[in-house]
């Protein structure tokens, strides 16, 4: 029996260990060292020692009520009082304590009838706290005296009122074990009088055992494995979904998801569609909110759920759903189609996290690294929904390619889209800024890229293209119009393919001669640096073709006076030096002197030339050439400070990062397994 004991409170203990790694946000963890495997055995053997415990008790609480019910059927052969008993004459033998019991039940019965009408009087007369009170009293009443009642009546209902409430005393009855007939009726008797467990489990109640609630998802979802043994599935010819989800905390009941990124594509690593929003649920802990670094004020704009999951489920359609703790995501998608009431068709899932350890040995086997050994650098952008589903991806994809064996389906092919269907698509507010990104390249890089075009927000958008032009006046983006600009993509509600196309109509109206065949150097090389900025690799490519690859020696960054104009009047030693430093900082010839020039250096303030009178009707300062100077000195001063603390935080993030690197190439060591392991060692 101890053996038996033992072995059902291990496997209680592997259940609820599972359940708690399905629920973990980070993934299943298990004992990493000698020492953790020791303190799990203490534990466990603890837990099996107050299990023997408990078992003893109930065994003696259950021998002192056998010795009872025996005597109390004993007295019931002996005496017969049938006038006086509430119950059928055959079983009417009840001691005075019992009899008090029943007089003292059938009171209390009485006393909370009338305080339960009370109750409803008072509460009718909005009277609700008496009344409420009144309710609770004659429930406590009515409970008390039903509890009574079933202890004091013949020993068949106290046996079966015992196996009720403490249903812990059977589990330790066996077959083989021979019980006093306690609750047999006298048909069933027989002649030994000694009946087997078997023969009175019929008899006695049995609560039903409490279900756990099943979340759809898992009930209509399939579990497919990666596996090398043949079955007319080759996973390279499957269509993905890979998806990721950004939550206000880890209990799928309680708490909510905020952020959702879904990648579609084919087994040979095509990309087919991408999906990426924001939701409108707000109210992360401080633990999510610190991972995610997702603000409530982020998602005042973002969609409704139920906008979003209708279309997240139909794009996960025809496909096999590819995740990294697959129980986890799915918990949370099954979770919200419950409260949007969004039916779910059968789907066919797949988790990269128990894929990995089947098939490779290793000491962590998170997403992180995992993409380390897939790719072979450190990703940047972790609890990002889409980031996390395109490195969900990239891990698949090597898998796939890399394994020593082909690597097949378990399960057939997922069945056509079908189900739920999109009319309209829902409007998307994806997370765009990326901390330490420094062009809009990296932010637009960020954004899902879809063939299917967003509507998004028609104002946003004409801000967004307003503010991206004002930004090229000067043909260059500084850092602090780079961050001003990605502030401003997330509220356009458009994918990065759609924002390319912005980026290139401001990009061709910043440029009009980029078509021309004689074009300087110098503005060859602003035209590449400003389409690189902007994520234009097709105009990059264009101008490499046309007039060759940059030269790697041109500081592009050292251009201060870049779109500034100024207007420098004399021929003193003096404004020839100043007009040569400000052409050498990137400030354009000035000719003719227009209502773009922000001041005029002279070496007469005074004169009368043209030039001076139509800085005059423009209302353009002349200054002297010493003031010219200070002003030149302080813009170059300015903007060298700006690019050295740029450069210097640039390299304090490399630093970091190659640290960290490091420190987790430490442990990523992932070689292929000779062979698969089966599920029940993972």
């Amino acid at each position: 029996m101890g053996d038996t004991t033992f072995t059902h409170l291990g496997c209680d203990i592997k259940h609820r260990s599972r359940k708690a790694m399905q629920g973990c946000p980070y993934g299943p963890h298990r004992p990493s060292s000698p020492r953790a495997a020791q303190t799990a055995a203490k534990i466990l053997s603890h837990q099996h020692r107050q299990h023997e415990v408990t078992l003893a008790k109930q065994r003696k609480l259950q021998q002192k009520a056998t010795a009872k019910a025996m005597r109390l059927q004993r007295s019931s052969t002996t005496t017969s009082q049938s006038g006086n008993s509430i119950f059928t004459p055959e079983i009417s033998s009840f001691n005075k304590h019992q009899r008090r019991q029943q007089i003292t039940a059938i009171g209390m019965e009485a006393v909370a009838t009338v305080a339960v009408l009370v109750g409803i009087f008072l509460t009718i007369h909005s009277t609700y706290i008496p009344g409420i009170s009144c309710l609770a009293l004659g429930g406590l009443g009515w409970w008390q005296g039903t509890r009574l009642l079933l202890r004091s009546p013949h020993i068949n209902t106290v046996r079966s009122s015992l196996a009720s409430h403490a249903p812990a005393h059977d589990s330790t009855l066996h077959d083989s074990e021979n019980l006093p007939l306690l609750s047999l009726t006298p048909e069933v008797i027989p002649a030994s009088g000694v009946a087997t467990f078997s023969q009175v489990q019929d008899i006695l109640p049995h609560p039903e055992p409490a279900q756990e609630p099943s979340l759809p998802y898992i009930k209509n979802s399939i579990k497919a494995i990666l596996t090398r043994k043949a079955t007319g599935q080759r996973a390279d010819c499957q269509v993905f979904t890979c998806i990721d989800v950004e939550t206000t905390g880890p209990d799928p009941s309680q708490h909510r998801v905020c952020e959702v990124g879904a990648v579609k594509f084919s087994g040979d690593g095509t990309v087919l569609d991408e999906f990426s929003t924001l939701i409108r649920c707000p109210g992360s802990t401080t633990e999510a909110r610190e991972m995610h670094q997702i603000q409530d004020v982020d998602l005042v704009e973002a969609p409704l759920p139920d906008d979003v999951w209708r279309e997240v489920v139909s794009f996960l359609q025809g496909s096999i759903v590819v995740a990294h703790n697959f129980d986890h995501v799915g918990d949370f998608i099954a979770s919200e189609c419950q409260r949007a009431n969004i039916p779910l068709p059968q789907l066919v899932g797949l988790c990269t996290f128990l894929e990995a350890r089947r098939h490779l040995e290793g000491s962590a086997f998170t997403l992180s690294a995992m993409h380390r050994s897939a790719t072979g650098t450190w990703r940047g952008d972790s609890h990002h929904a889409l980031g996390d589903a395109r490195a969900t991806k990239d891990v698949l994809m090597w898998l796939i390619t890399s394994c020593p064996d082909t690597l097949w389906i378990s399960i057939p092919t997922p069945l056509p889209s079908s189900g739920i269907s999109v009319e309209q698509r829902c409007r998307i507010t994806p997370r765009a800024f990326q901390p330490g990104e420094t062009s809009l390249a990296g932010i637009i890089k960020a954004l899902p890229h879809s063939p299917t075009p967003r509507v998004g927000d028609p104002q946003a958008v004409v801000s967004y293209s307003e503010l991206l032009s004002d930004c090229l006046k000067d043909e260059r983006l500084t850092r602090t119009e780079t961050i001003l600009l990605a502030s401003a993509v997330s509220r356009t509600g458009l994918t990065g393919t759609q924002l390319r196309t912005v980026h290139l109509t401001a990009w061709k109206s910043t440029f009009p001669d980029y078509q021309e065949k004689d074009i300087h150097t110098s503005r060859i090389n602003e035209m590449r640096r400003t389409a690189s900025h902007l994520g234009l690799t097709d105009i990059v490519e264009d101008l490499n073709r046309r007039f060759g690859e940059p030269n790697p020696n041109v500081d592009l960054t050292g251009l201060p006076l870049k779109g500034m104009r100024f207007g420098f009047l004399g021929s003193s030693d003096a404004i020839i030096k100043l007009r040569t430093t400000a052409e050498t900082y990137g400030a354009p010839t000035v000719k003719v002197i227009t209502k773009t020039v922000q001041w005029v250096a002279a070496d007469n303030c005074n004169g009368q030339s043209r030039s001076h009178l139509s800085a005059r009707k423009y209302g353009i300062s002349i200054i002297d050439v010493n003031t010219a100077a200070v002003l030149l000195n302080d813009i170059i001063t300015r903007h060298e400070q700006e690019r050295l603390d740029h450069e210097e935080l640039l390299r304090a993030e490399l630093r970091q990062m190659e640290r960290q690197r490091q420190d987790r190439d430490a442990d990523v060591r992932h070689t292929w397994r000779t062979s698969e392991l089966p599920d029940r060692k993972l």
